[in-house]
């Protein structure tokens, strides 16, 4: 009697380790977070989307235009008004929305970048996530992914970025901005399909502060001088990248 009692409990210790192993083997290890994860974000990632719906209004009612310029980004594309008049003689789309940050023209690519299948990106992105509290590595993790899929999907395209810009409001910031400008460099100078365009250049006076009459009230989003003085700087650079 003795015996059999202590087979029946051997049977059923050795049933419990087994079901325990069993369970730790077939448990799921954690999602792994990447950098753009959306619950680090310090926003709502769709927070654009009556934005990007409009767009989507607008290829409905006149048509998807492929093989054209696209100027993709933040507030200093999307209040860029005279960008057709600016680049006469060059076939451009303005598709730049809200404040918006590298996260969400990748969140959105699929709906504001890869349908016009562009020859040309001009991408200017960037500052409002430095703006808010990202950081330079941040920033540049993000745009390194951006570009990653635009290189898949559209590898004959040429991407142009246009550095973080320098301004009045912002300028306590601005060397997060600058670390975050010579990381974007540094990576585009090793990439066949990619140039780097310093927009501060003009947009800084002798004593390397930002000239104060190049922006509108808010001392953030540029007037029509500044718009011009970005004119004169990427426009015969997009002309001899179409030659």
């Amino acid at each position: 009697m003795k015996q059999k009692t202590l087979l029946f409990l051997f049977i059923i210790c050795t049933a419990i380790s087994c079901n325990t192993t069993s369970s730790t083997k077939e448990a799921a290890p954690p999602p792994i977070e990447t950098s753009t994860s959306t619950s680090k974000l310090p926003f709502d990632i769709n927070r654009f989307d009556e934005a990007i719906a409009a767009f989507k209004k607008e290829d409905q009612e006149q048509g998807i235009h492929r093989g054209e310029i696209l100027f993709v980004g933040s507030s200093s594309i999307r209040f860029w008004l005279t960008l057709k008049e600016d680049m006469e003689g060059l076939a451009v789309l303005n598709r730049g929305f809200g404040g918006s940050t590298l996260p969400e023209v990748l969140h959105y690519a699929d709906q504001i970048i890869f349908p016009y299948e562009p020859e040309i990106i001009v991408l200017y992105c960037g500052e409002n996530d430095i703006s808010e509290g990202r950081t330079p590595q941040q920033a540049f993790d993000t745009f390194q992914e951006l570009t990653n899929e635009i290189t898949e999907k559209l590898p004959n395209t040429k991407l142009f970025y246009l550095c973080m810009k320098p301004s009045i409001a912002r300028w306590e910031m601005w060397n997060q901005m600058d670390e975050a400008n010579k990381l974007f460099a540094d990576y585009i100078a090793g990439q066949p399909n990619m140039e780097y365009i310093d927009v501060s250049v003009p947009m800084l006076n002798e004593k390397g502060m930002p000239k104060k009459d190049i922006f509108v009230e808010d001392m953030l989003h540029m007037n029509e001088k500044g718009y011009a003085a970005w004119t004169s700087l990427i426009k015969p650079i997009l002309m001899e990248a179409k030659k």
